[in-house]
């Protein structure tokens, strides 16, 4: 029954006396008050019989009766239930009787012989809305008892030292510990050693000075296996406000790690896709750009080779002349010198001499182009997604014109304005690729011959990117998709719709924010904003 329902009722109350007159002398303050309902018993006997159907809410015993007196009644109708108020009336009982362990266990209180209607009101309503307030506590106690019993959630409750004084079922089965295992024992008993200690010591601080405890453990089963738990954690006090419990309300979120770490490997494997498709599409241009050097390479080892013969049977002539000349061979060290000065002017061997060293140059300058293209391209396609470094953006950015440089030169000409910018710890082959994204889809907006400008700056606290174009812009209709996975603006087969998805991705997972303005046929800006100090 709530609160409300029972406030409105009447109280129950069984008078049990053996004498007629003063069973009718109640009825008529009952009858004239209204507040109560009056069921009546001569005996202790009688009493027992029927208290269980009329369920009182105080029952007014008379001390001296044949057969059992009060006292013993009290105690039999404690047994069958202990929240029944009993006011005990008698003339005979003294103020150390009463004190008694006897009288105070089952007796809530006293009607001294002669009394009023006042004092039987008074009494009747103070200890029967007493009784209807405990049964009302204990439902509620019913309730929430059978709701922990029944909960998903694992339920703990500790003492003040915090070893375990109850565990729900819950618990027994995630941990696989019974409460006979577990009561008596410290919840360390599920410490899978995973858990870094100060975490264990900033728990303890936080509840026992009163505060609430939020947070998450990978703990140890009974069996050996391992689960995660997402806890909650808070001091019980008691009237005094003296913490006397700790109450732990736990949530097996096992599966739900799994899940996340198979989404992040997804993820993973999403971007790693997304980078070397995007690769892919570059893949032309960068032959070309290597092509260019490898082939003036090529070229210029070929002219050497050639350069090297001549060289090598000039130099034999002048082994030979030297021979002829320990010799004393007057009529060879003529023909030789003769040979040598021929060979010297047809050959032009001061030319080969002086281009030798322009085509050396000229290689090692073109394989330095090509090593450049080569170390950016792995820098885009490693796979290493959790590698932090300390990276100059500027930098980062010259590094990613130099793999897309292909697809911007013939239509773009890039502007670039870098401002003086601090270190960054972020993940550089990341931001590549959002660079990479943002450039090339800058350079597919510009239909024929545009501008690409490309703005750096650093405030008190972030490094500011922007990456602006003077191409065809965005329908305003697809700037709250734009960065959504899969939505394109391209045609069918020249786009995958994941670049700004996923450069939306890295950019949140560095704490920045990346943002858009556009105009149509005016071009789009693209503006990135990334912390100096990134964390974890």
């Amino acid at each position: 029954m709530n609160t409300e329902v029972m406030n409105k009722t009447k109280l129950k109350v069984l008078m049990v006396d053996d004498q007629l007159l003063v069973l009718e002398y109640v009825s008529d303050v009952a009858a004239v008050d209204g507040s109560f309902e009056l069921s009546c018993a001569s005996s202790g006997a009688e009493a027992l019989a029927c208290v269980r159907d009329i369920d009182p809410d105080v029952i007014l015993l008379d001390y001296a009766m044949p057969g059992m007196n009060g006292v013993e009644t009290a105690k039999r109708l404690c047994e069958i239930d202990q929240t029944y108020q009993i006011l005990l009336i008698s003339a005979h009982v003294d103020s150390a009787d009463r004190l008694s362990d006897e009288f105070t266990s089952c007796i809530a209180g006293y009607i001294d012989k002669p009394f009023t209607s006042q004092d039987l009101l008074v009494n009747i309503k103070t200890f029967g809305r007493n009784r209807r307030r405990w049964v009302e506590a204990q439902n509620e106690l019913l309730k929430i008892s059978k709701a922990v019993e029944q909960s998903s959630n694992i339920v703990i409750i500790t003492d003040s030292k915090g070893d375990i004084e109850y565990v729900n079922p819950m618990f027994t089965k995630v941990t696989g510990y019974t409460p006979d295992e577990a009561i008596g024992q410290n919840p360390r008993i599920l410490k899978s050693g995973e858990m870094p200690a100060e975490e264990y010591a900033k728990l303890w601080q936080s509840i026992t000075s009163g505060g609430i405890w939020n947070g998450e453990f990978h703990n140890k089963k009974k069996n050996g296996g391992y689960y995660w738990e997402a806890a909650h954690i808070s001091p019980v006090r008691d009237y005094t406000g003296r913490i006397t419990h700790y109450m732990a309300l736990k949530q097996d979120i096992s599966e739900q790690k799994m899940m996340e770490a198979a989404l992040r490997e997804q993820q993973r494997q999403l971007v790693q896709t997304e980078k070397l498709a995007g690769i892919g599409q570059l893949a032309a241009g960068v032959a070309h750009e290597i092509n260019n050097p490898v082939g003036y390479i090529m070229s210029n080892l070929g002219t050497m080779s050639d350069y090297a013969q001549t060289l090598r049977h000039f130099l034999n002539l002048y082994g030979q002349l030297e021979a002829a000349l320990e010799l004393g061979d007057a009529e060879a060290v003529t023909g030789l010198r003769e040979e040598i000065a021929q060979l010297k002017k047809e050959d032009d061997i001061d030319f080969i001499l002086d281009d030798m060293g322009e085509l050396l140059a000229e290689s090692i300058e073109g394989t330095e182009k090509v090593r450049d293209i080569v170390q950016n391209l792995k820098s885009f396609a490693h796979v290493d997604e959790a590698r932090k470094d300390v990276a100059d953006l500027n930098q980062c950015i010259e590094s990613t014109l130099k793999v897309v440089w292909n697809e911007l030169k013939y239509k773009c000409t890039v502007v670039k304005n870098y401002g003086e910018l601090p270190c960054v710890t972020c993940n550089p082959g990341e931001l590549n690729q959002v660079f990479m994204n943002l450039l090339v889809n800058a350079s597919h907006a510009i239909a024929e011959r545009g501008e690409i400008t490309i703005t750096t700056s650093a405030t008190d606290k972030d490094v500011v990117i922007s990456i602006s174009d003077t191409g065809s812009g965005i329908d305003p209709r697809y700037m709250p998709k734009l960065f959504e996975p899969f939505f394109t603006t391209k045609g069918i087969g020249k786009g995958t719709g994941l670049g700004l998805s996923i450069s939306h991705g890295i950019i949140q997972k560095h704490h920045g924010t990346i943002t858009v303005e556009s105009e149509l046929g005016k071009g789009s800006t693209f503006t990135i904003t990334i912390p100096q100090e990134t964390a974890e």
